[in-house]
């Protein structure tokens, strides 16, 4: 399996699609014509037999993980998050940072490898240089896909002793290094005994094998053991497609052909090269996400943090911390920047290793604020509340939080980022609603707020409401239309729905417990156009359930219309909860709802709307 080029699969994957490797992104349907290329099998149908492998290992780095899981580097960054598909919760990435300590249990297994060889044809499109080539075809076409199973465990320890650290490490190193058959724990008093003060996350994902554990079951180190030694089984009865095999343009002879007749020739993108330096950017960028996220705890409850001791320190006003976040998020979109000329241009790799204009995130720790009190819980509700929900120690936790956690963040903590009349509604909001800042939480919106007209979904809303589905579209490279539909009946929408729009579903199960737990809001600029505007070009929405909806416009749309318009990204922004149990309720922002034509109609400038979870 090492030999071959994959990308974890999805649904919309097909044989002859091209593919963009280092983004892990889909291209042109249909590159490649494969109607009389031929299967090469890897598996006899008389005694047909599974590769199994197995690892279990401590980790430093989130690129460690991302690496293992055939999971792009480049696209972790320019999604702004580490998206895994399949079974199970996606990788909390903050979680990881904090923790004192990381091992992950991996298995993979291979039923079958079926790969496209021989006879298969390049289908060229007119006028075609390498940028454009680039950009509608990729740099390689899906040939084949393996089927199987894979299931990543990532145990991830906080220490309340740090001097307990080597103890518990030695003690789960025991655990692990036995054969495969041996991974249940000879004595679970082992592991007790080692985490007996420490805080502990269990996060799996797999694909293959159904139902590995029930239901009612949370997931711990030894269930993960168990899991991951009946794995290989389950597989045997319940395969999937786990991997896509990606194969290059420049093995195909038509393409070849083709390719070099040109003038100038087209060259396929060669992305080898730059594999460890976009690791390290993930890397850093996750370190910038940790950052952050104790910058806004201190921007929130600055009586709970004091300067620290660097002479370069940043300042507890809030307009020194407003000023601190404002250039790490500087430095992360530097890193995202950095991934987009990569993408154009992997030889310009040397180029971005000579400027080293990005600064290490560890500069930054040390001048950041830190809480007054570090011997105090092991974890807190400002800060680690958010990422522990759905697990058993949740429960524990909140009995021992102190009386100052019943504080709530102010309605919107970006409020120096919005617009006059951002401002005066929420201004009205909170004279007329004094306690709204109790169960809802705005998070800053991106977009133009000259267009459109001003629509906030949380002035309607109840704290018992939730959403039940949402419905989006888009059609000439934009987002224009958002519907939301609320478990009282309530259908709000957004924009305007045509027929000719692609359209983009999303359903819940509240039954089960189902809600959304972040978001990715993107927006681009119209090229070509004069003084063009940013607006919303892509909505991703993802649930605690590994459910998600991407609305971005298709590289194949319902309807292809003459004049088709081209965006440049302007900028992309990752919603996470602010508050322990979070989730998403709404939206706000400024829409187009269809009264003025085509050009006009749709989202324009796009915030989420949270709320605390209805209360029992």
């Amino acid at each position: 399996m090492s030999t071959l080029l994959l990308a974890p699969f999805n649904d919309s994957m097909r044989l002859g699609q091209g593919y963009n490797s280092f983004l892990q992104t889909p291209c042109l349907g249909n590159a490649v014509d494969i109607s009389n290329a031929k299967y090469v099998e890897s598996d006899d149908e008389k005694a047909p037999s599974q590769t199994v492998s197995y690892s279990a290992r401590f980790v430093e780095k989130m690129s460690d993980i991302v690496h293992a899981m055939n999971i792009s580097a480049g696209s972790s960054i320019r999604t702004g998050s580490v998206s895994v598909s399949g079974g199970g919760n996606n990788i909390d990435e903050i979680k990881f940072a904090e923790s004192d300590l990381n091992a992950v249990i991996s298995v993979k297994v291979v039923n079958q490898t079926r790969n496209l060889r021989d006879n298969i044809s390049f289908n060229h499109i007119k006028n075609m240089d390498s940028a454009r080539f680039h950009d509608i075809y990729g740099d390689t076409f899906i040939s084949g896909f393996i089927e199987g199973g894979d299931l990543h465990g990532i145990i991830s320890i906080r220490t309340i002793d740090a001097t307990r650290k080597s103890e518990v490490k030695n003690k789960l190193r025991s655990q692990f290094n036995g054969a495969n058959t041996e991974w249940a724990p000879s004595s679970s008093a082992v592991i007790s005994e080692a985490l007996r003060q420490a805080e502990v996350t269990v996060t799996v994902n797999w694909s293959g094998g159904g139902i590995i554990k029930p239901s009612d079951e949370e997931w711990t180190i030894e269930s993960l053991i168990r899991a991951s030694s009946a794995f290989a089984d389950n597989v045997a009865k319940c395969p999937q497609r786990t991997w896509a095999i990606l194969t290059r343009y420049d093995t195909v002879e038509g393409f070849v052909n083709w390719a070099y007749d040109l003038s100038p020739k087209v060259t396929v993108r060669r992305y080898e090269g730059v594999q460890r330096y976009t690791s390290d950017l993930l890397d850093m960028y996750i370190e910038y996400k940790g950052n952050l996220l104790i910058l806004n705890d201190a921007i929130r409850h600055t009586d709970r943090y004091e300067a620290s001791k660097d002479p370069r320190a940043v300042g507890m006003s809030i307009d020194s911390l407003i000023e601190a976040r404002k250039h790490l998020r500087a430095e992360m979109n530097k890193i995202v920047g950095n991934i987009e000329i990569l993408d154009k241009d992997p030889e310009k790799i040397h180029t971005l290793l000579g400027q080293n204009d990005i600064t290490a995130p560890e500069l930054w720790r040390v001048k950041l604020p830190f809480r007054k009190d570090p011997t105090g819980e092991a974890a807190t509700k400002s800060v680690f509340e958010s990422l522990l929900e759905g697990l058993p120690i949740q429960a524990e936790l909140s009995k021992s939080l102190p009386p100052s956690a019943e504080k709530y963040p102010p309605l919107c903590d970006s409020y120096e980022s919005l617009g006059q009349i951002e401002k005066s509604a929420l201004a009205d909001l909170t004279r007329e609603r004094p306690e709204i800042n109790k169960h809802f939480h705005l998070s800053r919106p991106i977009g133009s707020n000259g267009k459109g007209t001003y629509f906030n979904n949380v002035d309607f809303l109840k704290p018992s409401v939730y959403i039940t589905a949402v419905k989006a579209s888009t059609f000439r490279g934009c987002l224009n239309y958002l519907g939301i539909f609320y478990s009282n009946g309530l259908t709000v929408s957004h924009g305007c729905l045509r027929g000719q729009h692609d359209v983009f579903e999303l359903e819940l199960s509240p039954e089960e417990g189902e809600k959304i737990i972040a978001a990715v809001v993107e927006t681009s600029e119209e090229q070509g156009v004069e003084d063009a505007e940013p607006r919303i070009t892509k909505l991703a929405l993802y649930t605690n359930r590994a459910n998600k909806l991407v609305a971005e416009p298709p590289v194949k749309p319902k309807t292809e219309t003459a004049d088709k318009r081209t965006f440049s990204p302007v900028e992309s922004i990752s919603h996470e909860p602010v508050e322990g149990g979070s989730l998403v309720k709404g939206f706000w922002g400024f829409s187009q709802n269809g009264r003025v034509g085509l050009e006009d109609d749709g989202i324009w400038r796009l915030g989420v709307v949270w709320g605390n979870p209805p209360k029992a």
